[in-house]
């Protein structure tokens, strides 16, 4: 639940919802509760809790409570201005317990969550007054994440991520779209992880949909030879 959309770019692969699906906004659909205020000016502030609340042995079914000391717990707040063509967005979430993301992340900026962290992410887009031309709509984030305690030598994280996407370029309703960025890399690490999709989605007709897909990475879990390269061919229904 947050006030303003902090992306507007279309991901096929869910690392780069939300603008970089890292720290700042890697959440979950466990037990949790929020708030949200839009004022007419654009202004928008928004606030919520989740948790992943498990046994002690890390087991269903849950047994640990709603923010209680055993259980993982996320606290976002997020202050946004939004306008038809534009949006920026900061937040600031806190994650306490031995809370993980994945989605985003090398093999140890993920290891790195150990105990608790403070993130902060900040988020912008862009998009075109009309669709169907050469410009693309654009969207932008970076996070940056400390940890207090449980995370020793590990002491920051850092990712981003840039999404652009074009529509009605070739044919009414397409869309194209290129995202690439940095994973949550920790800054013990020694080499540059990135990560990168392209798709074309087109409609076969009022029904189908389908969008294939070219996406990859270099050093992606943060190993020199952790490269990754891969191709996806969805096909959406709708009746």
């Amino acid at each position: 639940m947050h006030g303003a959309t902090p992306s507007i770019y279309q991901p096929v692969t869910k690392q780069f919802t939300l603008g970089g699906n890292g720290n700042a906004y890697g959440a979950s659909t466990d037990t949790g509760f929020g708030w949200a205020y839009n004022a007419d000016n654009g202004f928008s502030i928004s606030s919520n809790v989740g948790t992943k609340s498990l046994t002690t042995s890390g087991t269903y079914p849950n047994s640990t409570g709603l923010l209680t000391d055993e259980s993982k717990t996320s606290w976002a707040t997020q202050v946004g201005y939004t306008q038809p063509q534009y949006s920026i967005s900061l937040m600031y979430n806190q994650k306490f317990n031995g809370w993980t993301d994945s989605y985003y992340h090398t093999d140890i900026g993920n290891n790195a969550q150990g105990g608790n962290m403070n993130a902060v992410g900040i988020r912008g887009w862009w998009r075109p007054e009309e669709t169907g031309t050469a410009i693309p709509s654009i969207s932008v984030g970076i996070d940056s994440t400390s940890y207090p305690d449980g995370a020793a030598a590990q002491d920051a994280s850092d990712s981003w991520f840039v999404g652009l996407n074009w529509s009605d370029l070739f044919l009414a309703d397409d869309k194209i779209g290129i995202a690439f960025g940095q994973p949550t890399k920790n800054e013990v690490e020694t080499v540059d992880p990135s990560a990168w999709e392209a798709y074309y989605s087109f409609k076969v007709n009022d029904s189908i949909t389908v969008t294939p897909t070219l996406f990859g990475g270099d050093n992606r879990n943060g190993s020199s030879e952790g490269d990754v390269h891969g191709a996806v061919l969805e096909t959406t229904f709708k009746f």
